[in-house]
Parts: C-alpha cells; structure tokens; sequence
C-alpha cells in the first residue's frame, strides 16, 4: 500500500463527523448572535442562514459575499463564510476567514470554537487548543468548548487531559448520553474497556445514537453466548435504512459478535456481505507493479551509493509488517521498558517519502529524487522525523514508530538512519489474512475486500520483505507472533537485548500499561497474553479455499485441515 496512515485517518474521521453533527447546532447557535447592526446586514445574513440550512451552499456565499462587500470587517459574515468552508472540506479556507472574524470580534467564544474544529480539521491541533482554551476563558459554564478542547487534547495524544475535558462537559451537561460516548472513547483508548462497555449499552438501551453504540460496543466487549445484543445488531441490519459506511461498519461488528458466541459461519457471513457492499476495487495490479519497481530501484548497489549519508541517530525503532501480524502487540511490550516510549502509527515518513515524489502511480520520481540529495539534505529530513519524535517523548532512549507499512519505505528509512533499529513482525498467513479479513479498515487498507486479493497481496508483500533482508542484510530482526503467544518471557528478553537495553520486568506486564492505542488490537493489548489467536483461521476453514489457493505455497501445509 502506498499511503496508509490508519490512526490518522481513523480520528480524523472522527472528528470530521463530529463536527459535522456540530455544524448544525452552530448554525442553530448563530441565530442568538447579534447578526449585524443594520438592517440590511441582518437581512443578508439571515438569508444565507436560511441558504446554509436548506444546503444551498452558493446561495449562502453570494449572501455573506455581499455582507462582506460592504463591510469586509463584518465579524458575523466572516464567522458564516468561515463555517461554510468547513462544510465544503476546505480547512484552509475556513481558518483564514475565522481568524479574520475573531481577529474583528475577539470576545466572541463562539467564533473561537469554531477557529478551533477548523484548526483542529487543518491538522493544526497546537493552534487549535490556544483558540478553545481563549474561548473557555470568555465561556466556560457550556459544554461545547470542553468538549472540542477534549477532541483537540486527543489529536495531541494527551489522553488524560482529554479524559478531564470531556468529564468537565458531562459535568455541564450531565444527562447527554453523546457526551458520555465521546468520553466513553477516550476510555477505550486508555484500556478502561468495561466502564465503556457500559455507556455504549445504556446508550442502546436508550435508542440514542444505537448503531454508532452498537459498532463501539462490538469492538469493546467479548459478547457471551447469552448476551441479546448480537441478534439485536443482526435485526437492525435487516429492518433499518442507514447510510452504507454505517452499515458496513455495523457488519463487521455483528461478525465479531457473532463469533465471540462461536457462530463462526454466521459471523463470517457478515463479514462477507460488507465486502460486497463496498463497490470500490483496490488496483490490485497497480500496487504489485509499484512493489516490483521498489526491489529494482533499491539494490544494494544502490544503497552502497548512499553509504554514510544518514543521520547518525539510534534513537527510532521501526516496527513494520501486515496488518494484525501483532505490531500493536510488540510495541505494547517495547512502550513499557522504561527507557522505551511507543508513539503509535506515525505518518511522518510517509510525508518525507511523499516529499520527494512517492505516489500511487510512480516510484521513479521518488527514487531519483532520493538518489540527488546530499548528505545535508538527507540530514534535515531525518532531523525532521527526529523534532516528531521529541514531541512524543523527550526524555525516552528509543522511541517507537508502528506503521505496518511503512515495509515499503524499509529503504528510504535504512538511507535516512542507518543506524535504527527494525522490527519485522510475523504471523501464520492464514492467520494473519484472515484477521486482516474480518476488520473494518479504511479505505487504503482495499486489499481486504476479498480473499483472492488479500493473498495475492500478501505474497507480494513477503517478497518485497524477503527482498530487503537481502539487500539490508543484519538490518531487520523478524519478531515471531507465534513465538511471543507461546513464551512471552523469552521472546520479550530476546527482543530486548536485540534492540540493546537491559531488561525490564514491566514488559511481561505490557496489559498494564496505560497509553493511548489506536489501533483495532486496542482490546488485545490490554489483556494477558492468550493463546485464542492461534490457529484462528481454522475456525473459518470452510470459507478460505480462495485464500489458500492465492496464497499458494505461503499457506501451510495444514491450512485444509
């Protein structure tokens, strides 16, 4: 895959939809403000209010335009243009005008909310937190600003401080069932999964936003054979209209559902019918080529070329692989050493990558670009992912980065720190397809729609990693799922003497580590080591045949049995 960033994209959603659930009790909000002073300024904006609501977007910008002609000052036009941006997907635009209306109406908290979901949706979330902290100032005693401070103190990956927010809204609001979901939320992240097993329930008990409930819920608990709320999804699906991102997602959590009760062929008959709900087609072909050209580009030819150029740091630790191979798993245990922090799925070298012309389409532009730079040049862009890792912690020896595949990027990783570690983990591939199979990922993760696909997938991706062991060679330690599920202790100490720390107890209790994860894996990691994960793709034996048969020999020898 060439652009997968799923945690990002993931919050990101998030948020995007939040603030579109928001955008309406803004409009809502507008009408108590002072709409202008005269007459006719009152008029026009009531207009594009009007415009705004009933979704005409053009006739709303003509009205504020018209405002603004005649007073380009006007903070309330300024603030209505600002959030009409928002609603086209233009962030940039939308904080530029609402900076101009704070800038001309700077005790107004409104206008500062609002500056801050632009900000916060323009991945701007440092900007954005100084605009809501000057709002609550002028505004405490409303939920709403508490509950955007929280939404930005998450994107800043300050859990705990995003915790305390969203608790002050529910202190304001303390019967909105939604405000406890989105604290419920943050308590998935920190691990507290049955305290939010309980606001997901009542919140369904309730009817109050009952699918989002539902899907949450799904990915929190392990459903006992007698618990209601699998045949209860199962009806939803077959009795309600919803929109088709909603229903898929609801699919998926329906299949763990219904497996969590062992109703294994009923589960993966959910999982099926989401695939065939989704229309789009992963370009199967397209990414094989582009993995080919990689392993032609980056030979060790070519890395002898770049021999000494790299930043002279150690302090990154790479963990890449497939999807669901235990990535989460292995970070959980390196994040709990005490001279380790864990930083998540970091987009950063993808940036860098994309910098220099790494794309969907072509990776000659990439590589020639690569192959150009100085020394100089090569250590800015490592000094650059390095001021990322600062953020994270500044106080950690090594800090890890878990982007699954940035396996693409092994090359440009091992010419940018030549002296970084990398951590390659590895499953069964029955196994892993399978999990891969059975989660809703976004839409870059497209070569799970089927399992023909996702075969083919992985066998391209084992190769382009066999390629790189050859060409990197001592570079890349392989990190065994297997291996750590049957003894932890002795794959864990050997591990850690690899990267190069002394040992630490804490990493045989990684379930007890408190940081925020991200990732589907979020309930795994904070349980004890189990066995359940092995062999799992058997459970499902019956439905695999095309699987097996793209995976050709990469399958085992037992996969049929």
């Amino acid at each position: 895959m060439v652009s997968i960033t799923r945690r990002d994209n993931v919050w990101a959603g998030r948020c995007r939809r939040r603030v579109a659930k928001a955008k309406g009790c803004l409009l809502k909000q507008t009408n108590k403000l002072p709409l202008g002073r005269d007459i006719q300024t009152k008029s026009l904006l009531s207009r594009g209010l009007n415009a705004q609501r009933a979704g005409d977007r053009l006739g709303a910008e003509q009205a504020y335009k018209l405002v603004l002609q005649r007073n380009p000052k006007q903070p309330d036009a300024l603030n209505l243009m600002g959030l009409l941006a928002l609603e086209g997907g233009n962030t940039a635009a939308a904080t530029k005008s609402l900076r101009n209306a704070v800038k001309y109406a700077p005790r107004q908290p409104m206008y500062l909310l609002n500056l801050a979901n632009a900000q916060l949706l323009d991945g701007k979330p440092e900007l954005a937190r100084s605009s809501i902290q000057k709002s609550i100032r002028l505004q405490s005693d409303i939920a709403k600003p508490w509950v955007v401070l929280g939404r930005i103190e998450l994107a800043l990956g300050q859990q705990h401080r995003a915790l305390d927010a969203f608790e002050k809204a529910l202190r304001l609001d303390p019967e909105s069932i939604v405000l406890a979901m989105e604290r419920a939320d943050v308590l998935v992240a920190l691990g507290r999964m049955d305290e939010a097993a309980k606001v997901y329930r009542t919140a369904i008990a309730a009817d109050v936003r009952k699918v989002v409930a539902m899907i949450s819920l799904g990915y929190t608990t392990v459903f006992t054979p007698d618990d209601p709320i699998p045949a209860q999804m199962v009806a939803l699906l077959e009795t309600e209209d919803m929109p088709p991102k909603a229903r898929r997602a609801l699919r998926y959590a329906a299949g763990k559902a219904l497996v969590d009760q062992n109703k294994y062929d009923a589960g993966f008959a959910q999982f099926l019918a989401s695939k065939q709900e989704d229309a789009e087609r992963f370009p199967l072909d397209q990414h094989l080529a582009i993995f080919e050209r990689i392993k032609e580009r980056f030979s060790a030819a070519f890395f002898q070329s770049m021999h000494g150029l790299g930043h002279p740091s150690s302090r990154p630790v790479f963990i890449v692989g497939m999807p669901r191979s235990g990535t989460t798993l292995v970070e959980q245990i390196l994040a709990s050493h005490g001279q380790m922090a864990g930083a998540g799925e970091l987009p950063d070298i993808r940036i860098l990558a994309r910098e220099l012309g790494f794309g969907n389409q072509n990776t000659d532009k990439f590589y020639r670009n690569l192959a150009s730079l100085s020394e100089t040049q090569i250590r800015k862009l490592a000094a650059r992912y390095l001021a990322t890792l600062k953020r994270h912690s500044r106080d950690a020896v090594f800090v890890v980065d878990k982007m699954p595949h940035n396996f693409e990027l092994l090359g440009f990783i091992a010419i940018l720190f030549p002296n970084a570690k990398i951590i390659h983990c590895k499953r069964d591939p029955m196994d892993t397809c399978v999990s891969c199979f059975t989660q809703l990922f976004t839409d870059e993760h497209g070569y799970n729609q089927d399992l023909a696909t996702l075969g083919r997938y992985y066998r391209a991706y084992d190769d382009l990693m066999a390629h790189w062991h050859a060409v990197l060679p001592g570079r890349i330690y392989d990190c065994n799922y297997e291996k750590i599920i049957e003894d932890q202790a002795t794959a864990s100490r050997t591990l850690i003497d690899w990267i190069g720390v002394p040992w630490d107890d804490a990493c045989l209790a990684f379930h007890t580590t408190e940081r925020l994860v991200h990732t589907p894996s979020r309930w795994q990691v904070r349980q004890p080591i189990y066995k359940t994960s092995l062999r799992r793709s058997q459970k499902f034996a019956d439905h695999l045949q095309p699987l097996r048969v793209a995976l050709g020999p990469l399958a085992p020898d037992d996969a049929a049995s």
